[in-house]
């Protein structure tokens, strides 16, 4: 992929879907979740009720499908003292699964830092074996460094179409100082390692994109 060593320092931040660690609900209603995990909404609070999992969140817990993640004020602590950009917050008061108590340290991690939207067609094809046959896939994510606003927590502008992704991307010194506090119940991939389906790309795209794309995986098949 173009430029690999500048993309080894960044990661995306993936949910593990554990069944055992708490998982909320925000009830708030938004015109969209995806809005508040980018910061579009300015609200003084939100209210989360339990989903799944244990009866008490730990340092950080995720909620539903692109809403934001939620940590500790020991974990926000953690990131102001290591001047880490990219980031806002909107206090939580989340609900134990009884519903009888309630944790008022907890926050919301909205994001604020932005970066252009990938471009896939500057990174490599591979093909992934399944029982159907071999399917093509992206390796890598590929954004233009000047389009980079520099935050250590970023997430990709709104492309021409006004559309948007919902992934959370990571400096590598955000990943250290999680690892180094010992964060658990979060995954990060590397972007020279990130496998993107081809097809899911494709979905939505332009007729012009979709010729591209075509023609790129045909001259990976060779």
């Amino acid at each position: 992929m173009t430029n690999s060593d500048f993309f080894s320092n960044f990661y995306v931040v993936e949910d593990p879907v554990s069944t055992k660690n708490y998982r909320g609900d925000i009830i708030n209603q938004f015109d969209t979740s995806g809005g508040l995990l980018r910061s579009d909404y300015l609200i003084s609070h939100i209210d989360i009720k339990h989903m799944e999992g244990s009866n008490e969140p730990g340092i950080l817990f995720w909620n539903s499908v692109t809403e934001p993640f939620c940590i500790s004020q020991t974990l926000v602590e953690i990131l102001q003292q290591n001047k880490i950009t990219g980031w806002s917050t909107i206090p939580a008061k989340v609900l134990t699964k009884s519903g009888s108590n309630t944790f008022d340290i907890y926050f919301a991690l909205t994001v604020t830092g932005r970066v252009s939207s990938i471009d896939y067609l500057q990174t490599d094809i591979v093909f992934k074996q399944f029982p159907g046959g071999q399917f093509p896939y992206f390796k890598g994510l590929y954004f233009v460094p000047e389009n980079w606003d520099g935050s250590d927590i970023f997430m990709e502008r709104q492309d021409i179409n006004g559309k948007s992704s919902a992934f959370i991307y990571l400096t590598k010194k955000v990943v250290d100082i999680f690892k180094k506090n010992k964060i658990k119940n979060i995954n990060f991939v590397n972007f020279n390692d990130y496998l993107t389906d081809c097809e899911m790309i494709k979905i939505g795209a332009t007729e012009t994109m979709k010729m591209k794309i075509d023609e790129k995986i045909k001259k990976a098949c060779v």
